[in-house]
């Protein structure tokens, strides 16, 4: 969503029809939008909730994982809140139905959902490697975790950069006819994406070898790694943005075609999702042992009611 402002400032400033609205075969997709922002709002909440109610449950203090998570969450709803207040300007129906006046407004609020996802992402990334500093505290790849976090204070400095100053003066990236210029970045910005990329990856694979090392069973050693595994997952998510990002770096029609946005919106939310994961398995291994005792006791039940009914039918 942010390489694509370069490309509107010449159109969108020829577009001055008369506002509508969205036809039979362009129907909105507001519906979309705002059931995309709820299960962010969830999805980034919800695991965050959890994870600090059983820490506090089991007398342990929060740690510098533990805020940099609760900064990602409330970051990534500012996000959404930021998607919601986009649907008040015309997002999710065509730039032709708009007025002119709402797409600037449309325009300067995306500037800012640019910059929010930026340090969302980042903040996810720093409460991952302080999670790895709380649990290998003396390992080997401590200077590891001490480049990477280096590597995305950068990658954070550098999506704000070219985000800020893509045009020339700034406002032009929402005012699009302010005299100036707005600069191509829409390559870099594909490669900022695949430099994030990269240290997902670096960050995830990172404990693997550590885990395996620790004293434990081989079972459980397959499942402390399969949760971190989980986070590939995200990655996932980070490969569609991008090659959506490439797909559809021609595109006009920002307000309607969000299948970028969207997954710009999901990406972290899902991220946070999976950080927490590997804080809950104690949460986890209680859950499984709840089933467990609810399975015996259905179990027990149904075992004596049967032999309730066959003493009744003697």
């Amino acid at each position: 969503m942010p390489s694509m402002l370069n490309h509107l400032t010449s159109e969108i400033g020829a577009r001055q029809s008369p506002p509508g609205e969205p036809t039979a075969d362009r129907p909105d997709k507001v519906g979309m939008i705002l059931g995309l922002c709820v299960f962010s709002i969830v999805m980034a909440t919800g695991p965050v909730i959890a994870r600090l109610i059983f820490r506090r449950a089991s007398n342990l203090r929060w740690l510098n994982d533990d805020y940099t998570i609760i900064i990602a969450a409330l970051i990534s709803n500012a996000n959404a809140a930021s998607y919601l207040a986009c649907l008040r300007y015309g997002f999710g129906k065509p730039m032709e139905t708009l007025h002119p006046g709402d797409i600037v407004n449309f325009f300067r609020l995306a500037f800012i959902t640019f910059l929010i996802y930026g340090a969302s992402v980042s903040f996810i990334k720093f409460s991952v490697l302080a999670f790895y500093d709380r649990i290998f505290p003396r390992n080997n790849f401590k200077k590891w975790r001490i480049v990477l976090a280096v590597c995305s204070v950068i990658w954070w400095i550098l999506i704000t950069f070219v985000t800020i100053f893509q045009c020339n003066p700034i406002r032009k990236a929402w005012e699009f006819e302010l005299p100036g210029e707005c600069h191509p970045y829409l390559y870099l910005f594909i490669a900022i994406q695949v430099l994030n990329i990269v240290l997902d990856c670096a960050i995830l694979v990172l404990p693997i070898s550590a885990v395996m090392k620790l004293q434990m069973s081989r079972a459980n050693k397959i499942g402390v790694a399969g949760i971190f595994a989980l986070g590939g997952l995200s990655i996932i998510f980070a490969i569609i943005r991008l090659a959506i990002l490439i797909k559809d770096r021609d595109q006009t029609d920002i307000t309607y075609d969000i299948r970028t946005a969207n997954w710009s919106l999901i990406e972290p939310s899902f991220e946070i999702f999976c950080a927490c994961l590997p804080c809950m398995t104690p949460l986890l291994a209680a859950g499984r042992k709840i089933a467990q005792m609810s399975s015996n006791w259905s179990s027990s039940f149904l075992s004596n009611s049967k032999r309730t009914t066959d003493s009744s039918s003697s």
